[in-house]
């Protein structure tokens, strides 16, 4: 006889894995992000629905959804985060807001890979360069 998982029992396992795949992405991110963390279930203060992660704020805040699942929909998951996002500016100009961010990983055995619009990875890969064109004119003066 073939044993069914209840309702409650597999919503309970969808959960645990959910909280799995944030904790994992929290981890990755401690690095850049070293407040980030987990939001708490029933946590959802107003203007900061639609993330599962807080304390992704700083130089380059973002929002973050993650989906730890066989199939990932990521494109889904993306819009999710972008949605909940604060609004920016420009992402070429002045930016002000966050950075929606997918994260996703296929199980069993995948890469976490990170989601974002071209326009956002443009916006960073030119903050990189003027951090960097920074830094070195800096040393220039310093050995000069």
């Amino acid at each position: 006889m073939s044993k069914r998982k209840s309702a409650s029992s597999l919503g309970r396992m969808k959960r645990n894995k959910g909280a799995r795949g944030e904790l994992e992405v929290v981890k990755l991110l401690k690095v850049a992000y070293p407040n980030a963390r987990r939001r708490c279930t029933g946590e959802e203060s107003q203007g900061r629905r639609g993330r599962d992660l807080d304390g992704l704020d700083g130089d380059v805040p973002l929002c973050a959804q993650v989906s730890l699942s066989g199939a990932p929909a990521i494109e889904r998951k993306y819009r999710e985060a972008a949605k909940a996002a604060a609004p920016s500016a420009s992402c070429l100009g002045a930016h002000d807001g966050e950075i929606a961010v997918a994260f996703t990983r296929r199980t069993p055995g995948g890469k976490w890979l990170a989601t974002l619009s071209a326009e956002e990875l443009v916006y960073l890969l030119v903050e990189v360069r003027l951090q960097r064109e920074g830094r070195e004119a800096a040393e220039t003066r310093v050995m000069a």
